[in-house]
């Protein structure tokens, strides 16, 4: 979900960046202190009810449902080793992402999407990468700042155009790191690496 400045609000399903699903505003409670208003706008109306959601500890905002993750604690760039080889994955603000191997760019195109968080699943990021790079990687959200760790491989059924999770065997996870103080540009820590590109 993205809130902007003016009030409005756009929810985007995920896998889908450029379809747009719902359309709403939002505002400050004035009766409660830390809760957001927002009103969800589908087919030309307006739902009479309305979401109520709280802010929660600078990570994001708690409704019923589950915790929305704020992007700024997810953006940046995450560390990685796996024997002789050594990396970074970028994830910038605007759903795209970058991965390092062995100070090398080797995806530049990669896009990230946040599954989970709703009717206490768990938080995953999902990376896409092209080719044989699709990834599910578990979220660390008590860790200061944010880990993650490669938990999952998505891979593609061309036949029924389906997605399938094939777990990864504990051997294969890798943990990711991420830099202090990461933002969205992502850093330019680890290994001599260049700096990643800025985010668009």
């Amino acid at each position: 979900m993205n809130f902007k400045k003016d009030g409005t609000a756009e929810m985007y399903e995920p896998l889908k960046p450029d379809s747009q699903k719902d359309d709403g505003k939002w505002k400050v409670d004035p009766d409660t202190e830390g809760q957001i208003q927002i009103q969800t706008i589908e087919n030309g109306l307006p739902d009479e009810k309305g979401t109520s959601l709280k802010l929660k500890n600078g990570l994001g905002l708690e409704g019923l449902q589950g915790l929305w993750l704020k992007e700024d604690n997810i953006t940046g760039s995450y560390s990685f080793s796996n024997g002789t080889t050594q990396g970074r994955l970028v994830l910038k603000k605007n759903q795209n992402a970058e991965m390092w191997v062995n100070g090398q760019k080797t995806i530049s195109s990669g896009r990230w999407y946040v599954s989970g968080g709703l009717l206490s699943s768990p938080h995953e990021i999902w990376f896409m990468g092209g080719g044989a790079i699709q990834l599910i990687l578990s979220l660390d959200t008590n860790t200061k700042p944010f880990s993650m760790k490669s938990v999952a491989r998505l891979t593609y059924n061309q036949a029924n155009q389906k997605f399938t999770r094939v777990s990864l065997p504990p051997q294969g996870q890798i943990a990711y790191t991420r830099a202090k103080g990461g933002g969205g540009r992502g850093g330019g820590q680890g290994g001599g690496n260049q700096s990643p590109e800025p985010e668009e």
